[in-house]
């Protein structure tokens, strides 16, 4: 059954087909857009993750060897949150599935 819209409604973003009403199509339309892109933005945070692990990792090979003694208990740190939001992603989309 079609909810029907006020006039200047907030959800007018929902109707669209622009007939005043929003149907149950219409709002899993809407749903499955607003899944994809938090999958989407997830899936960003998780390049850039990999992408600063692989560049802080590269960047170790110019270091001197007194700034890399005093950046490792960071790197540890640094990995272990890293791998943990990759395999938080990767773990947590299997579970959906």
């Amino acid at each position: 059954m079609p909810k029907k819209l006020q006039e200047n409604s907030v959800f007018d973003d929902l109707d669209v087909n622009k007939d005043g009403e929003v149907s149950d199509h219409e709002l899993q339309v809407v749903e499955a857009l607003d899944r994809h892109r938090k999958y989407k933005v997830q899936e960003r945070i998780v390049i850039c993750t990999a992408a600063s692990m692989f560049a802080f990792t590269l960047a170790m090979f110019f270091l001197e060897n007194a700034k890399i003694t005093a950046l490792a208990p960071l790197s540890n740190l640094f990995y272990v949150a890293g791998g943990g939001v990759i395999a938080a992603f990767f773990g947590f989309n299997q579970i959906k599935k």
